[in-house]
């Protein structure tokens, strides 16, 4: 799955430089309606844009976020459908209860104990997200002066070190030290993505997008329309032509046009229908949550490399 969406990556800056002659807009203001906001969000979307715009790409940055926040709306609006057209013309669900095999999955991971949330539990959440993000700092500078060696129109956003060092204190905490309050993680984590969203939708600098109002719809439009021929006629056939494909491609469509949240919000619309599918919902988050920023922003690096 992991390459199934790093290829989507591909094929959405493919299409963004494809069209940018035909709509007349500039490689590098094209480019940011490809896999930067798509498959790589708001987040991606500001880190890359700023870079592309400090170059003197004039509107990169609006123009990036404007297509990320389009790319949340129309892949939560398409994964549904593409799931359930899938499942029922081909009678996924019976095929599934029909197949008697027991995938052979730890469900302790999934387990939680619940219990009240407490101050001091969330103040330690603020702490380590604050040290992953000032120490992580440090593997970001590392990791963009390497790539600074190569271009200078782009550079790995600085979450990617912060990740890194999260994903590494996670499996230290998860193995026994629980040092990691990860519920109280989880709700810091979504006060700061709302306030960052709202600031970043807050000074969208909308005016720079009059003259680009037909080519920016009509390169969104070609992403959209990528994106179900890619879910129908790659990824579905792809992850095994079975149920649990069908509500990955249902997945697919909300992080590759949007976020991880959305991916998981269209595959429980689907199970809330159907029924589940734990394949799905272990392998999107792993590969939406932390694995394809790694190869999108490499993927990035290669294009702006080019124009």
């Amino acid at each position: 799955f992991l390459i199934v969406a790093s290829v989507l990556c591909v094929f959405q800056n493919i299409v963004a430089l494809g069209l940018s002659g035909i709509v007349d807009v500039e490689p590098g203001l094209a480019l940011m309606t490809g896999s930067t906001p798509m498959t790589g969000g708001h987040g991606t979307a500001a880190a890359i844009s700023t870079l592309v715009e400090d170059a003197g790409i004039i509107g990169a940055e609006t123009v990036a976020v404007t297509a990320a926040t389009f790319g949340l709306v129309a892949g939560s609006l398409m994964g549904g459908p593409v799931a359930n057209r899938l499942i029922n013309s081909r009678d996924l669900v019976s095929k599934k209860q029909a197949n008697k095999e027991v995938l052979n999955i730890d469900e302790s991971l999934l387990a939680t104990v619940e219990r009240p949330l407490s101050g001091e539990r969330i103040n330690m959440a603020f702490f380590v997200i604050l040290i992953a993000m000032g120490v992580g700092t440090y593997i970001s500078d590392f990791l963009n002066s390497l790539v600074g060696n190569i271009t200078e129109l782009a550079s790995f956003p600085a979450y990617i070190g912060p990740m890194i060092l999260a994903i590494i204190a996670r499996y230290i905490s998860d193995k026994g030290s629980d040092f990691v309050p990860a519920e109280e993680v989880e709700i810091v984590g979504s006060v700061g993505l709302n306030i960052f969203l709202a600031m970043a939708l807050m000074t969208l600098k909308l005016w720079e997008l009059a003259a680009l109002a037909i080519p920016l719809l009509v390169l969104l439009l070609a992403q959209t329309i990528l994106m179900f021929l890619y879910t129908n006629f790659v990824t579905f056939p792809v992850m095994g032509k079975d149920y649990d494909a069908a509500v990955l491609a249902a997945g697919h469509c909300g992080f590759s046009m949007g976020a991880t949240p959305n991916g998981v919000a269209n595959m429980e619309s689907v199970v809330d229908k159907f029924i589940d599918s734990k394949m799905a919902f272990f392998v999107l988050p792993i590969v939406g949550g932390m694995f394809i920023d790694f190869a999108n922003v490499m993927i990035i690096i290669v294009f702006l490399t080019f124009i």
